[in-house]
């Protein structure tokens, strides 16, 4: 990671970007400490490349810009899930999930652009699923996302800086990018949701693919 934002940038614009939320009465999901595919602690490698492993799942390692939109909640489960979705499927499925709408169709989960709950995002996959979408201005997937990227010009200038928060996108029902996706059809749910420890974080790694993790600033 670099410096992304020049020296005198107020530390509040920096935190409105921060989204992964702890929100009260979220539901805790299990903590999946044990599973039938997973190896022994000593056969977990020092060394594990998902982009290495998974190398026709061109998701896997895409960087994405949440622009100036606290989303980054909704960035990171849809990655993950998107990672997942193409292992599963070797690779029949293999297209980014929409981060668009999990950001401002997920009511439950929080408040778009202000920051949201990574596990509510979970159990918003598993219980209404969610649609296609790629980055900004493109067509790729049913609803690609709509907040534009913050850039940086030949002097270094972030153009985000000292621009307000995008404000929240109305939730869209239909497919918006590919007009030949159906919009009902698109929908991709997952199994489970849950939560792992520090002892089962690699080797769910190893099996399902990449997984998403958030962490508190100081």
């Amino acid at each position: 990671a670099k410096q992304n934002f020049p020296e005198n940038t107020p530390k509040e614009q920096i935190v409105r970007l921060l989204g992964s939320k702890r929100l009260l009465g979220v539901p805790k999901s299990p903590i999946k400490e044990n599973d039938e595919f997973y190896m022994d602690n000593s056969e977990v490698p020092e060394f594990f490349d998902s982009r290495l492993e998974w190398k026709y799942c061109k998701t896997i390692g895409h960087v994405r810009n949440q622009g100036n939109c606290g989303s980054c909640w909704a960035h990171g489960t849809t990655g993950a899930f998107a990672d997942r979705l193409c292992v599963a499927t070797n690779g029949e499925v293999n297209q980014l999930i929409s981060a668009e709408e999990v950001t401002f169709c997920c009511h439950r989960c929080g408040f778009g652009c202000n920051g949201g709950n990574p596990l509510r995002a979970w159990q918003y996959f598993k219980r209404h699923g969610v649609v296609t979408g790629g980055d900004y201005n493109t067509t790729d997937g049913c609803q690609p996302y709509r907040v534009p990227p913050c850039v940086k010009d030949d002097k270094g200038h972030n153009s985000c800086s000292g621009q307000p928060t995008e404000r929240n996108h109305k939730c869209s029902k239909k497919c918006y990018g590919d007009d030949t996706v159906d919009y009902k059809s698109d929908h991709y749910k997952t199994k489970d949701a849950y939560y792992l420890s520090n002892t089962t974080m690699q080797k769910d790694t190893m099996v399902y693919g990449p997984i998403e993790a958030s962490f508190d600033v100081y």
